[in-house]
This record gives C-alpha cells, structure tokens and sequence, in this order.
C-alpha cells in the first residue's frame, strides 16, 4: 500500500494486479479486524470510504460506506468494543462514528452517528485502550 503525495492510494495485492483510487491525503489502516487489513478514507462526495485485504489475491472493491460529508480525514481503530471503529469530524465540525459490529453474523456497517461535543477545529485521532 502507497500513499503518494497527488492523492492516489496504491494498493497491491501478490499479484500483478494493482488498484488505484484518487482519495484526499490521510488514510487510516487497521489491521486484525474482520478483514485482516482494513483502509478508511474520505472518497467521492466526501462520504467514508473503505478497501480490504483478507490474506488473499487480491484487495475489495472500494465501497461507500454512505453516510455524512466528512470534513476530516477519518482514523480507525480495530478490536474496541466493536470490530472496527471509524472517528470523524462531520459536517457540523463534530466528531462522528461509524463502527463493524464484533459479533457473530455482524455484516453491516453501523450508520453514522453524531457524538455530539464542542466544535472540533482539527481531523480526530483514535487509540484503543489496552485491557
């Protein structure tokens, strides 16, 4: 995975194959969720944004995740309370969240959700607590 300075993210795969997107600077990466490596970023319409490795040939297909306009660039953390957990700022500048659910037949995304809170001025960052 390349993260170049036009905005593009390299991902590739054992292969040959190789799959570039156009994103704005700042993606984040987990590793150990669901998937084994997970990449979050903000996309087109400035919607959330993810790509996945689970070990094999090849990296998914991005995907819209849906959801608010981030006027941040998102940060993830992977074994919270939830599989995956996604923080940015949204547009009314307060913090949001998306989350995968850690949990047998968990499939979907969770919607986002606004936390609330004073104004941020700044993109958030995450970090999961040990224990």
């Amino acid at each position: 995975m390349t993260c170049t300075a036009g905005g593009r993210l390299v991902l590739k795969s054992g292969g040959a194959r190789r799959l570039t997107l156009v994103v704005s600077p700042g993606p984040s990466a987990v590793a150990d969720g669901q998937h084994r490596i997970d990449v979050f970023y903000r996309g087109p319409h400035g919607h959330l944004w993810t790509s996945w490795w689970d070990g094999g040939q090849w990296w998914s297909a991005p995907t819209d995740l849906g959801g608010v306009e981030l006027s941040s660039e998102p940060a993830a953390i992977a074994g919270g309370p939830h599989g995956i957990d996604v923080f940015h700022r949204g547009p009314n500048n307060h913090l949001w969240t998306s989350w995968w659910p850690n949990q047998p037949g968990g499939q979907f995304w969770s919607a986002p959700a606004d936390l609330g809170g004073e104004a941020l001025t700044s993109a958030p960052t995450a970090v999961e607590e040990p224990g």
